[in-house]
């Protein structure tokens, strides 16, 4: 029990950690936080697997401004923590994982208005110059308003929540279990699918189509097509870019 509640708390803070106190705002995705949550529960493959499986479903989901549809970070954190502990399969936690998500979104706004109500102090320490004020209402708002919510609502649902779905998985029939596994694997598909909306075009079309022929028939390692993407992206970012300022200089230069 204490060491679930410590990796609770420890991947809460790693995940917000991120976008409170770094410039660097991916710690809360799905693929690294349940690595952190599986490493810190002692179930590292488990983890992996189940926060790649998320990743996918959450790939297309985008915070702008203040509102989010998931919140993917909180349903991570809760599925791996479920999946270890409750040695749940994949096709049961997946779905649960993505409901969760869309459920926690709520959090998020509980969260935000909690920051709210610490604006005017925090307005009044930049007006007088305090700086050290300024730290301390920024650094510890965040820890009470973000930190210390995300652990109670995570405690709060593995430790409830787990028993609860084991005792369902066991009264479930076997067609509804079927249709569950059957949603969890068209997940991945679907948030491909919501990425590919926004990146897919003629330009890039081709490399989505030699990848998936290079890997199924040649039957390659995974971290060689890895390898062959990264590089045709870096040759892609340096000639595509030139091409496309060639085209828009020859362009302006008809104009005019």
């Amino acid at each position: 029990m204490i060491r679930t509640i410590l990796a609770v708390a420890i991947a809460t803070f790693v995940a917000d950690w991120g976008s409170s106190f770094s410039h660097n705002a991916l710690t809360g995705r799905p693929i690294f936080i349940g690595f952190v949550t599986g490493l810190l529960l002692g179930e590292v493959e488990q983890g992996i697997l189940v926060s790649a499986q998320l990743e996918l479903a959450f790939l297309g989901i985008v915070g702008i401004g203040g509102g989010a549809t998931a919140d993917a970070t909180t349903a991570t954190i809760m599925t791996v923590a479920i999946a270890i502990l409750n040695h749940a399969p994949m096709e049961t936690v997946i779905p649960l994982g993505v409901m969760i998500g869309y459920a926690a979104s709520l959090l998020s706004s509980f969260k935000l208005t909690l920051h709210e109500l610490l604006l005017p102090q925090i307005d009044s320490a930049l007006k007088n110059d305090e700086e050290r004020k300024f730290n301390i209402l920024a650094i510890g708002g965040s820890l009470l308003c973000t930190t210390l919510p995300g652990i109670i609502i995570n405690l709060i649902g593995i430790l409830a929540g787990g028993p609860a779905l084991e005792a369902l998985v066991n009264r479930l029939p076997d067609f509804v279990m079927r249709g569950v596994g059957a949603a969890g694997s068209m997940l991945p598909s679907l948030g491909i699918a919501m990425i590919m909306t926004l990146i897919f075009s003629r330009r890039t079309a081709i490399y989505f189509f030699a990848g998936f022929v290079i890997y199924k028939y040649l039957e390659v390692d995974m971290v060689f097509m890895l390898v062959i993407g990264l590089l045709l992206a870096i040759l892609d970012f340096n000639y595509g870019g030139k091409e496309k300022a060639t085209e828009e200089e020859q362009e302006t230069e008809v104009q005019a």
